[in-house]
């Protein structure tokens, strides 16, 4: 079963283009994995977010599929417990060397340049404390305990930023604001 992939563009008034070119891949410099194809993963409120916060409200979110969760092609640092202590034990041993902090992007690069993680198409990770301008997402938190802290995320900002295109299926489409399904029946 495929994944439900979000990704926030600028609404420039071209839907049949963003759906004939997109998606589209991000290479600012301050992209937190690398240049890639960033997507949310399943929430489509992170989406919404990211639009009204990065976009001041002008933005369009595409919907793509693709089969994320499970496969062998993605670096799933979300649920795959044991590269998550890879990725650990690699950024110590940088922190080490340059003795500062490192950012994961510095560490993933750093990985796929020496030709560790270079089988992988794309990462799926979750931000935490992510969301530019904060999080405010309503009921994303199950407490343990009345008056604790401690607590169950249940909408987790996941997001996956694919490589390699090929593992994306032809199904790309935009699916808001509400008017271009209607126009263009997407």
């Amino acid at each position: 079963m495929a994944d439900i992939l979000y990704q926030t563009l600028e609404d420039r008034n071209n839907p049949d283009e963003v759906e004939q070119h997109g998606p589209y891949k991000c290479t600012r410099k301050d992209a937190w994995l690398g240049d890639g194809y960033y997507f949310w993963h399943h929430f489509i409120d992170f989406a919404h977010r990211w639009g009204k916060v990065s976009y001041s409200g002008n933005y369009m979110i595409c919907r793509q599929t693709a089969f994320i969760y499970g496969n062998p092609d993605i670096l799933d640092l979300v649920g795959d417990v044991e590269m998550m202590d890879v990725i650990n034990q690699y950024a110590i041993t940088i922190e080490k060397a340059y003795k500062e902090p490192v950012l994961v992007k510095t560490v993933l690069m750093h990985m796929r340049r020496l030709g560790i993680l270079t089988e992988y198409k794309g990462v799926r990770i979750e931000g935490r404390e992510s969301m530019a301008g904060g999080y405010n997402i309503k009921s994303h938190r199950l407490f343990f305990k009345d008056g604790y802290t401690s607590y169950f995320e249940m909408k987790p900002p996941v997001q996956v930023c694919v490589y390699d295109k090929s593992i994306l299926d032809d199904d790309f489409r935009v699916i808001y604001p509400d008017e271009y399904n209607l126009i263009y029946g997407s």
